[in-house]
C-alpha cells in the first residue's frame, strides 16, 4: 500500500484525491520538479526505483533508471512542461511493461509547477482521453528478461498464453524434451519454480496479453514428425537459439 510521502498544498477535497491517487489506485506516483528530482511519491514508487521510502523525496527520478532509458525518460518530463496535455508512454521498464503518463500539475508538493507521474503495469485497463497519443518507448528496461535468448523468449510468450509443454513443441517444431530444457533454462535464469510464475512474467513484460485464447495458434499450425531422434544427450542442449 502506497503512502503520502509529502503532503501537496491542495483544499480539502483536493486532498482527498490525492491521497485517494497515492494510496488506493495501486499505482506507482511521483511528482517531479523541472529537474526531475523527485518531491513527494507512494511507497509503490520508492520501491519501485530500489529506494527507502524516506530517501524518495530529493532523489533525482532519471538516475535510478539503467543508464540507458535515463535520457529518454527525462526527456517527456521537460516535453511535459511545453504541452498541455498528457504524455502517454508504452514501455519497459524493469522487465516490466508499463503505461507511464506524464502531467504537468500546478500548485502540488508545495512547487509553483511540476510533473504528476503515474506508472502501472500495461496490462491493467488504462483508458485516455480522447486525442491523447500514445508513445512507444524507444529504449526499454528488459530487466532479466534481456538475459534470454530469442528461443527462450519465444517459448516465454506461449507459456504466457496458457499453452501446455507438448502444444509449445508442435508451435515450435521442436521435441517436448527440449522445450522442457528452455522452460528449466527459463526458471532459472528468472528465479522461478512453475510454470504459474513464467505465465505471470510473460504477461507482466507485454510478450502476450491476458486476451489471447491459448490454442487458437494450434489450429493453423502443421504437425511435423517426432524429432526425439534428434537429441543425442541428456539434458539435451537445444541448438535452436
Amino acid at each position: 500500500m502506497g503512502v503520502l510521502m509529502t503532503a501537496p498544498t491542495l483544499d480539502t477535497n483536493g486532498t482527498t484525491l490525492w491521497v485517494a491517487l497515492m494510496e488506493d489506485s495501486g499505482d506507482q506516483v511521483l511528482v517531479v520538479d523541472h529537474a526531475g528530482r523527485i518531491q513527494a511519491g507512494n511507497v509503490l514508487a520508492a520501491q519501485s526505483l530500489g529506494l527507502e521510502p524516506d530517501k524518495l523525496a530529493g532523489a533525482i527520478y532519471a538516475q535510478n533508471l539503467p543508464a540507458h532509458v535515463q535520457a529518454e525518460r527525462l526527456g517527456y518530463i521537460r516535453e511535459a512542461f511545453n504541452t498541455s496535455g498528457p504524455i502517454v508512454v508504452d514501455g519497459m521498464l524493469r522487465g516490466i511493461m508499463h503505461r507511464t503518463t506524464y502531467r504537468v500539475v500546478r500548485e502540488l508538493a508545495g512547487t509553483p509547477e511540476a510533473v504528476l507521474i503515474v506508472e502501472r503495469p500495461a496490462i491493467w485497463p488504462s483508458p485516455t482521453p480522447p486525442g491523447t497519443s500514445i508513445h512507444r518507448a524507444g529504449n526499454d528496461d528488459a530487466g532479466e528478461i534481456g538475459k534470454l535468448t530469442r528461443r527462450e523468449r519465444e517459448v516465454l510468450r506461449l507459456i504466457g498464453q496458457g499453452l501446455a509443454t507438448a502444444d509449445i513443441a508442435k508451435i515450435l517444431h521442436r521435441s517436448v524434451k527440449t522445450i522442457e530444457w528452455h522452460r528449466v533454462s527459463l526458471g532459472n535464469k528468472l528465479g522461478v519454480t512453475n510454470r504459474v510464475e513464467l505465465a505471470r512474467i510473460a504477461i507482466r513484460a507485454g510478450l502476450t496479453t491476458l486476451a489471447d485464447q491459448p490454442r487458437s495458434e494450434l489450429e493453423a499450425i502443421e504437425h511435423p514428425g517426432d524429432r526425439e531422434a534428434e537429441l543425442k544427450s541428456k539434458p539435451p542442449r537445444p541448438a535452436d537459439r
